[in-house]
């Protein structure tokens, strides 16, 4: 091939490569308006059974808000006696009810079986931020009242035994949704590098 043929050829799999298709895949409970309240404060929740899919970034939050404030919405990884902390995306709930939060800049980064969290910041006795039912979900984690004595920074690791049991059965209404690359996509990109490489040794 001529050496114009193979500036065209790069061109094509250059335009190709920048228009990849990005799959969504939610995950997380039915977000709902649940009955309950909780008098508890500044605690750390992670769910053992609502886990990511597949690896690619969080760029969406939804949750079901029967009190107003900020909110940290976490991603877990579950590790040997405990779980580690990936990321995490404090918003504000100004508007009870159902709210959507879209992640633009500072998405986590994920793993397949990362599990959703939050860290609820405000000392606030009444209905807690972020909605649940009690006796039906589970199993869950959340650090033992009243608070863990630190907010816990990226990186960092709670141990099972600073964290209740998974015997607790709750169901938050908290959810996200994680983008991955698409896999047709990401082959149509590899064929087209071996045939430009296969070109360019003739």
């Amino acid at each position: 091939m001529s050496r114009l043929g193979q500036m065209k050829l790069y061109l094509v799999l250059t335009s190709i490569s920048v228009t990849a298709v990005t799959v969504a895949q939610n995950f997380g409970p039915d977000v709902i308006d649940r009955p309950n309240v909780d008098q508890a404060h500044e605690i750390t929740f992670i769910s053992g059974v609502h886990a990511a899919p597949s690896a690619g970034e969080i760029s969406e939050w939804r949750l079901w808000a029967s009190g107003t404030g900020d909110v940290t919405l976490q991603m877990w990884r579950p590790i040997a006696n405990g779980f580690q902390l990936v990321g995490f995306n404090t918003v504000t709930v100004s508007s009870l009810g159902f709210n959507t939060f879209q992640v633009n800049s500072g998405r986590i980064a994920v793993q397949a079986g990362d599990v959703l969290g939050f860290r609820y910041n405000q000392t606030f006795f009444g209905p807690r931020i972020i909605d649940f039912s009690s006796g039906v979900g589970g199993p869950y984690r959340w650090t033992n009242w009243p608070d863990p004595s630190t907010n816990v920074p990226i990186g960092g690791i709670l141990q099972n035994s600073q964290l209740t049991g998974l015997t607790e059965g709750r169901e938050y209404s908290l959810a996200a949704t994680v983008v991955v690359p698409e896999p047709a996509t990401l082959a149509v990109l590899g064929l087209g590098s071996m045939a430009l490489l296969r070109r360019r040794r003739r």
